[in-house]
């Protein structure tokens, strides 16, 4: 009725939303539909500079997304914050719109401001099923953002021990260093995230790798005063030398004294028992077999197929 009375197809509000964005945060795919038929903005941006693809992607709404695309909205557009549909999907974990975006050969590796990837974006937010997706997409394992950071250490910083076991699984290097030379072991113990912790150990992860400050895992989990994750690097060997607490400054409180037993009692495994953690871990990796990087190319191509097929169909009704 309001198009019939000639409003504005593109009317902005104060934040430069236009209807389409609104409908398209809403998931109303008719309403899209209605608004694109009256030549609306498909790639109209707001005043943070997102699409309504971007409002799509971000709320979850895949068939929007998908009427937007066949109406040749800018799959890889980018707001103010360097993001793209497929990081805002991949951030709040919204694995039927990657797949869409996908499908519609978004760029898997594209990097926002601060150089992080949609696989980034996933393995942060621990949306494990968005990053096994991205990852059979090709995604960059080893992708680094502008801090030298991987997906992994994204993983270990939130704690999400899934989503770092599905990256370590399609080769994430677990000694990745950033540009100060954090592993995701220090971010882990650093944050006292100990299951993360002990899935890097197992699969590979050198525990007195140093930072540019010199400093070890152990010696970050001390200062944080994360004791499950001291006593787990204690027990994985890692050296304590100038680490452990002083029988003086044990005595001035209880955190620092639980410390001091924490590196006096903890009993370090055999060699031969790291090595059956290590073998056991491998042992499950190599039994899915599943190498999530490395996605069939005959279904791949099917996929593509039936995505241009979907456009060539779909589109003249979309833009009519």
């Amino acid at each position: 009725v309001l198009l019939r009375a000639h409003a504005a197809v593109d009317a902005q509000d104060s934040a430069g939303g236009t209807p389409l964005h609104w409908a398209a945060l809403s998931g109303h795919k008719e309403v899209a539909d209605v608004l694109l038929r009256a030549h609306a903005a498909v790639d109209a941006q707001n005043s943070a500079g997102g699409t309504p693809l971007h409002w799509a992607a971000l709320s979850g709404h895949k068939e929007v997304a998908d009427v937007l695309l066949r109406a040749h909205a800018a799959v890889d557009a980018q707001d103010w914050a360097g993001q793209t549909p497929l990081h805002r999907a991949a951030g709040d974990g919204h694995k039927e719109v990657a797949d869409v975006l996908l499908r519609a050969h978004a760029a898997v590796d594209a990097q926002d401001s601060a150089g992080c990837t949609p696989l980034h974006r996933a393995a942060g937010g621990g949306c494990i099923e968005v990053a096994d997706v991205l990852l059979r997409a090709h995604a960059a394992v080893d992708a680094q953002d502008s801090a030298g950071w991987t997906p992994l250490h994204k993983a270990a910083l939130n704690g999400h021990k899934e989503v770092a076991d599905v990256l370590l699984r399609a080769h994430a290097p677990v000694d990745a260093q950033s540009s100060n030379g954090r592993t995701p072991l220090h971010v882990a113990a650093f944050h006292g995230h100990k299951e993360v912790a002990e899935v890097l150990l197992c699969a590979g992860a050198p525990v007195d790798a140093l930072d540019r400050n010199k400093r070890a895992a152990l010696r970050e989990a001390a200062r944080a005063k994360h004791l499950p994750v001291v006593r787990l690097l204690l027990e994985w060997r890692a050296i304590p030398d100038g680490i452990r607490p002083s029988r003086a400054r044990a005595g001035l409180s209880t955190t620092y004294r639980q410390l001091r037993d924490a590196f006096d009692e903890t009993v370090s495994k055999t060699e031969q028992e790291l090595e059956s953690a290590r073998a056991a871990w491998l042992a499950s990796r190599d039994a899915t077999g599943t190498d999530v990087a490395a996605a069939d190319p005959t279904t791949q191509a099917l996929v593509d197929l039936q995505a241009a097929y979907d456009n060539f169909v779909a589109a003249p009704a979309a833009l009519s």
